[in-house]
């Protein structure tokens, strides 16, 4: 197999950053040249590794922060504070993932790093979006305990795919409006509309979309829901 330059990205905690460590390690293995591209504060443990490193905006020093990781671990209101995060970031996330990115053979990206996809989509290079939350891959079959309504999400898993199913889509559309900046720096930079129902958690890539976590928290060969919003399926070669 030919050797391919793979720019890995993610952000935030550790939990975020190791699994795509693991991923990282393995293509390496396999002789490709990867470079992981992610915040500044992890240039050197990435680098003790053996991996080449890119940082990308914005830094995950916040983690750091004992006030800061309270905001965004909240129950309820933490994913979303993340989001914001990253959005009023993503000009500069653009910009630094498009010079990681250059001479790049195929981007993996965190499905969060909004950026992976922009860069290329722009730069017209093979994606692959990754997630490491079972939450975020969402099933009307089997579907998550809801962020901060733990209780009545597990009780009300009797009424099946008929009720889950639209409320996943109608979840999915009520926050739709945290996606105005992406639509908007879309536009900006000369890309099409996305197509799917929100970009923010549906923004997976056609080519392979990977589970980064293991089948005990969530079987990825289960029924896909109705609309499409399944773990995704694919491959890659070269």
């Amino acid at each position: 197999m030919a050797q391919k330059r793979i720019v890995v990205t993610t952000f935030g905690s550790l939990g975020d950053l190791h699994p795509y460590l693991a991923l990282a390690l393995g293509l390496r293995a396999r002789g490709h040249d990867v470079i992981v591209a992610t915040g500044e504060c992890y240039h050197h443990k990435i680098e003790t590794l053996g991996l080449s490193f890119a940082a990308v905006r914005p830094d995950s020093a916040w983690v750091t922060d004992p006030e800061k990781l309270r905001l965004f671990s909240h129950r309820r209101w933490g994913l979303i504070r993340v989001a914001k995060m990253q959005l009023r970031w993503l000009r500069e996330a653009y910009e630094d993932t498009l010079v990681a990115a250059a001479g790049a053979d195929l981007l993996v990206g965190n499905l969060a790093s909004y950026s992976a996809r922009l860069v290329a989509e722009k730069k017209g290079v093979p994606w692959v979006s990754a997630m490491h939350l079972p939450m975020l891959c969402y099933s009307a079959y089997d579907p998550p305990l809801l962020t901060g309504l733990p209780i009545p999400s597990k009780s009300l898993r009797f009424l099946g795919s008929h009720f889950w199913g639209p409320l996943g889509r109608f979840l999915k559309w009520s926050m739709g409006w945290l996606a105005a900046p992406l639509h908007r720096f879309r536009r900006q930079i000369g890309l099409p509309p996305v197509t799917e129902l929100n970009p923010l958690t549906d923004g997976h890539s056609p080519l392979l979309h990977l589970a980064l976590f293991s089948k005990l928290l969530m079987d990825s060969n289960r029924p896909a829901e109705p609309c499409g919003t399944g773990v995704a399926s694919g491959s890659w070669t070269g």
